[in-house]
């Protein structure tokens, strides 16, 4: 697409056109091909006539009431041709012939000039349209004429077919839509819907396929976003107000202007796509979609809020930014609030605060609070707000005992601040990958020995008595020695291993990729750490914490046989990471007091 610009319906069928004019000469109107289909725009009470002439009367009211002195349609898409000296619809037919029914049956209940009259040509059954829809006389008569339900519409010559019949009943129910308002309020709507009505035009260059275009927009390959909208609806609205405090500007340089702050959009679209920066700050939406939705949410007022139970396609956040005053300082803060996450997000300290908060698990419903907090502090109050948050998140008490009753959200936040913030320097830490491959607790030494098909070797069955202890009774050892096991004897010492409260406390658990997690299975410490090593050759990611727990680094003294995960390493694991939270908690504190 090379060109956005937003226009009213009365731009549309006059100004726009002279404008848009060639080196060939003037473009006479736009031109609706035949690979289009016919105009199917129903006029039944919830069809999309009616639907249209609704919201425009409620546009109209609130315009009344309220001053909001403009209405968005959606995009038309538009493809130049100086050889047929026309402008070739693409996308939008059904919205631009509604709007031609509308002028056309306007004007003759004001007996005033149509604006749209020829401005539309139809490769299929453009006659019908030239002969009884601009022509005023033959309009009336259409107007008049029941449609018969065998023969169609009965004028010089019976016709009947599917889009006249969708195009005769769109002007009926705009004759009649018409005919229920006010004397004293029929001008003034009609006013507005020519200046106050906009159009979102987009032209596309003059190389590329109109059917390819066509599509790819009607198969949803190419979607209209409400992203699109709002910088369509920016440029014009910054470029206009730009205009009427810089006197003497020419077209040209409007445009030019127009184009500065189309770069800058695309180049704060293009960095909120990047798929780290992305997974980071917008994991749910779009980037430019996520920017925007935080700049609309610091706008609210109990005037004007966001309505955060329509979706996407009801277009809710462009219906809050048309409806702001100032649009120059609505784009300079959506810049402003980029070039903060920017700063965030390159800052490695700033950075590692931020995404232990939106990633701890039970968190992430507060991201944009977090965000909205940021962009309205100061740097340094800021800072102090996360290292508080982050200390919250940690467990308060340095009871060894509490390491044995925590639920997995609290695990979770102890395990990834163990790799996010490493003693004694700072690391950025990798959380696209983090959130990309779906990390997840592992035990260490495994509940179900036996799951997955694993088959015990003596070695393993020793491995799982020593961790029993006086839990293993005769008959468990019975049941280890046999060859195999059926499930029902599987299942006899996997209950004795629940019961050790060691086997499910945070000593036994680390943090690992779903990946990595499933291809170690149900192994023991030795198969587990010879797949991580292997992972960690091959690159894939390994969080720090979970790489010292397979190298026993996290054990300082008599960390025991290095092939084997035993009872006392699981003691040993858990004082090793209770030291480690204390220290965090310590120095996260040290930092907010020094700030």
């Amino acid at each position: 697409m090379n060109s956005e610009l937003v226009f009213s319906v009365k731009n549309i069928f006059s100004e726009y056109l002279t404008k848009t004019s060639g080196s060939s000469g003037h473009i006479y109107n736009y031109h609706i091909p035949a690979y289009q289909r016919g105009y199917k725009w129903s006029s039944d009470p919830h069809g999309a006539v009616t639907i249209l002439l609704n919201d425009l009367e409620e546009a109209y009211s609130t315009f009344r009431s309220q001053g909001h002195k403009e209405y968005y349609l959606q995009y038309i898409t538009l493809k130049k041709n100086e050889k047929s000296r026309h402008l070739e619809v693409i996308d939008g037919q059904q919205r631009l012939t509604t709007l031609s029914l509308l002028i056309s049956v306007y004007s003759l209940i004001l007996d005033i000039e149509n604006l749209a009259e020829n401005k539309l040509e139809y490769a299929i059954r453009g006659s019908f349209f030239n002969d009884h829809i601009y022509n005023r006389e033959n309009l009336s008569e259409l107007l008049n004429t029941p449609w018969d339900q065998d023969k169609g519409l009965m004028l010089d010559e019976p016709i009947n077919n599917q889009d006249v019949f969708y195009i005769y009943s769109a002007a009926k129910r705009i004759n009649t839509f018409i005919g229920a308002i006010s004397e004293d309020e029929l001008k003034a709507f009609y006013e507005f819907i020519l200046n106050g009505v906009k159009i979102i035009v987009n032209v596309v260059d003059r190389h590329v396929v109109s059917e390819k275009v066509f599509s790819n927009l009607n198969s949803n390959k190419v979607a209209l976003t409400e992203a699109e909208l709002i910088k369509g609806l920016l440029i014009t609205r910054v470029s206009r107000e730009h205009l009427q405090k810089s006197s003497g500007m020419t077209y040209r340089e409007m445009l030019e202007f127009r184009m500065v702050i189309g770069r800058q959009w695309d180049e704060l679209s293009r960095w909120t796509a990047v798929p780290e920066v992305k997974s980071f700050f917008f994991p749910d939406t779009s980037g430019i979609h996520g920017l925007l939705k935080l700049v609309a949410n610091s706008f609210e007022s109990p005037d004007n809020k966001l309505d955060q139970t329509m979706t996407e396609k009801d277009y809710p956040m462009f219906n809050f930014f048309h409806k702001l005053g100032n649009v120059s300082e609505t784009f300079e803060r959506i810049r402003e609030y980029a070039a903060s996450l920017h700063d965030w997000f390159d800052e490695t300290s700033d950075y590692n605060l931020l995404g232990f908060c939106f990633f701890a698990k039970g968190n992430s419903s507060k991201r944009n609070q977090l965000l909205l907090k940021g962009f309205k502090s100061k740097k340094k109050v800021f800072r102090k707000y996360l290292l508080r948050e982050v200390v919250r998140l940690l467990p308060q008490k340095a009871a060894k005992d509490l390491y044995y009753h925590l639920d997995d959200n609290d695990i979770h936040h102890i395990l990834l601040a163990m790799s996010v913030f490493l003693k004694g320097r700072t690391v950025r830490f990798d959380f696209h990958t983090y959130i990309d491959e779906l990390w997840s607790l592992e035990h260490i030494f495994p509940q179900s020995p036996e799951g997955k098909k694993k088959k015990l070797n003596q070695e393993d069955k020793d491995r799982i008595i020593e961790m029993l202890g006086d839990s293993a009774t005769d008959k468990i050892r019975k049941v280890l020695q046999k060859k195999e096991r059926t499930e029902d004897q599987k299942q006899l010492y996997y209950e004795a291993l629940g019961k050790e409260p060691f086997l499910n406390s945070i000593g036994n658990i680390c943090l690992l990729t779903s990946e990595d997690n499933a291809s170690n299975g149900c192994g023991f410490f030795n198969d587990k750490r010879t797949n991580i090593l292997n992972l960690i050759s091959e690159g894939s990611f390994v969080p720090r914490h979970t790489f010292e727990v397979f190298s026993k680094m996290v054990i300082a003294d008599d960390p025991g046989n290095l092939l084997h995960w035993t009872k006392k390493n699981i003691e040993q694991h858990t004082e090793s990471i209770q030291t480690r939270i204390d220290e965090i908690k310590d120095e996260l504190k040290n930092e907010d007091r020094e700030i």
